[in-house]
């Protein structure tokens, strides 16, 4: 995802105005901190033996569809809440 996230946001700074002064810190160091997170679980599916690959499939795709109810959540209004007074 980052691989493709920050040089579309690099052409966006490119004379867009306001956002040629965005700061993609915040972008490049999440890839940073995932380019980690990738090479540690590299490591560990190495070692995992073939007898754990479905399952480690299975909560994989679950983890995946939790996000996705989480991002298409946040397009849902907030419903209201009950006045606590």
């Amino acid at each position: 995802m980052w691989d493709q996230l920050i040089p579309g946001l690099e052409k966006l700074k490119e004379g867009q105005g306001r956002l040629a002064e965005m700061d993609l810190f915040y972008w490049t160091f999440h890839r940073e901190l995932e380019q980690g997170h990738e090479d540690a679980m590299s490591r560990t599916l190495d070692g995992l033996p073939p007898e754990e690959e479905s399952a480690l499939r299975e909560g994989c795709l679950k983890a995946l569809d939790l996000l996705e109810a989480f991002w298409l959540g946040l397009e849902r209004p907030a419903p209201m809440a009950e006045p606590i007074f």
